[in-house]
């Protein structure tokens, strides 16, 4: 589900399938050196998508609702 669509972004909720990607983000010294968690890797990106999903369900943040 596509939420919002421009030329060059698309915005839709996260899906378990963005793990491999967001991981790889994530675990980026350079990306995430003002995170307030700092570096996470799979396992982490994982739950952190978990409880998006959980949000959506729960609030309808991150949807059309």
């Amino acid at each position: 589900m596509t939420i919002c669509e421009t030329q060059r972004l698309v915005i839709r909720p996260l899906s378990i399938d963005d793990v491999p990607v967001l991981s790889e983000i994530f675990s980026d010294d350079e990306v995430m050196k003002y995170s307030i968690r700092g570096v996470c890797y799979e396992a982490a990106t994982r739950e952190f998508i978990k409880w998006c999903l959980q949000c959506y369900d729960s609030y309808g943040l991150g949807s059309n609702r």
